[in-house]
């Protein structure tokens, strides 16, 4: 086999492999937005604040999910130069804040504190891509 061939294989495979990666992660979104248009619903329907927190938390999930979908279809992006990023101000604290809400609930079952702390010295707000941050 010549290497002419050998590399045109590869870039063969290398291209399935992410027409493959585009449509696993097109079907694994579809499912989670219709979850997540339900927990909008509950949302706006519920009163109970104990309720309407752990909706949040699992709304929150929902997203942390269907960004990390989004990170495996990036991957396809950056082999072929075409990934985009969104930078915008940033409130870093919110970010933080935001992480450890999503983590709340397994700790209160595992019967763990967590706490957030941050040094004053952290500014305010910096320029990123705030889903790919968190």
């Amino acid at each position: 086999m010549t290497t002419d061939f050998l590399l045109k294989k590869q870039e063969a495979k290398s291209k399935y492999e992410r027409r493959v990666l585009a449509s696993v992660t097109h079907d694994l979104r579809t499912p989670i937005n219709g979850v997540m248009g339900i927990l909008r619903i509950l949302l706006e329907k519920i009163s109970d604040i104990e309720l309407k927190n752990l909706i949040e938390t699992a709304m929150k999930s929902s997203e942390m999910l269907n960004f990390l979908i989004r990170d495996i279809l990036d991957v396809s992006q950056i082999e072929s130069n075409t990934l985009r990023l969104n930078p915008n101000t940033v409130d870093i604290r919110k970010v933080a804040s935001d992480c450890v809400k999503l983590l709340e609930n397994d700790f209160k079952v595992k019967e763990v504190q967590l706490s957030l702390s941050m040094s004053f010295d952290i500014p305010v707000s910096i320029i990123t891509d705030e889903f790919r941050y968190k």
